[in-house]
């Protein structure tokens, strides 16, 4: 019996191939990427401030900030209003939507599954652009006295700033966040992208056990005026401990995680489709 494709699968991938400028690019990026205090410093606990820019403008179009300690890692951001908490060991995600006071719940065997069903449409897709997306390509320079990373394409090149930070275990714990977190957004967004070239940019970070510290994403993308080039930077600050205010942030993730009403997979991306509209229309 042939299996049923998970949370409306085909009409996502649909919405995704209909549409490949705009949302792709700000997507993309989107699901990339100071002074000790008194505060307890606890090995293993770090932050990540994540900015993303979309060039040649100055001022950011996201900005997060991700948590790890010890047990888990919480990643917030107050420009969409939205915050996940990550339980890996566990294999349990916990998504919040802070602005509707809704949460999703679902373990990482859904994430997987729902990422392995992207190859099943792969040999359908009549798209360049989008058959590259699922099954991605790259031409890998890595100058080893600069840090310096480039994975490049026809379609899209990645050029990354890195480092070899003192703790080698937090690049395992930043990289199987950030693949996860790229695995995720396609759930949970039927405009998103497939995930593989984040994940390709991270399986070679991860190789040569290097954190990024500045990511700039080109991608071709075809307008009314022909093919053109958009380029996204996303900057990313490490502190290697948490402070007091950090730790006040992550009690409050936990208290929302247990007072927000839990809600479907599909119930969430409806409300989401139904705001990213009634917005649309605000701007129009």
């Amino acid at each position: 019996m042939e299996a049923r494709p998970l949370y409306g699968f085909r009409h996502a991938v649909c919405r995704v191939a209909h549409s490949m400028v705009v949302r792709l690019v700000l997507l993309v990026a989107l699901c990339f990427l100071m002074p000790l205090s008194t505060s307890e410093i606890v090995a293993g606990e770090f932050r990540v401030e994540n900015t993303v820019y979309l060039l040649p403008a100055k001022k950011p179009i996201s900005q997060t900030v991700t948590f790890f300690t010890e047990e888990r890692i919480y990643d917030l951001s107050e420009t969409s209003r939205r915050a996940a908490i990550f339980d890996l060991e566990e294999q349990q995600v916990t998504e919040l939507d802070l602005q509707r006071r809704m949460r999703i719940d679902f373990e990482l065997g859904d994430v997987e599954s729902f990422t392995q069903q992207w190859q099943t449409i792969r040999a359908a897709q009549k798209n360049p652009m989008f058959r590259f997306l699922l099954q991605p390509r790259f031409a890998t320079e890595w100058d080893a006295e600069t840090g310096r990373l480039t994975l490049e394409s026809r379609w899209l090149t990645y050029r990354v700033a890195t480092f070899s930070p003192d703790d080698q275990q937090a690049v395992d714990r930043y990289i199987a966040f950030s693949d996860v977190a790229a695995k995720m957004a396609p759930m949970l967004d039927s405009h998103a992208p497939p995930p593989f070239p984040r994940l390709a940019m991270n399986t070679a970070l991860r190789t040569r056990r290097r954190l990024p510290q500045e990511v700039r994403l080109t991608r071709v993308v075809q307008s009314d005026a022909g093919q053109q080039e958009v380029v996204l930077r996303a900057v990313h600050h490490y502190r290697w401990h948490l402070t007091a205010d950090d730790r006040r942030q992550i009690e409050e993730a936990e208290q929302n995680r247990l007072r927000f009403n839990a809600v479907s997979i599909e119930q969430f991306r409806k409300l989401r489709q139904t705001a990213r509209r009634r917005t649309q229309r605000q701007r129009q």
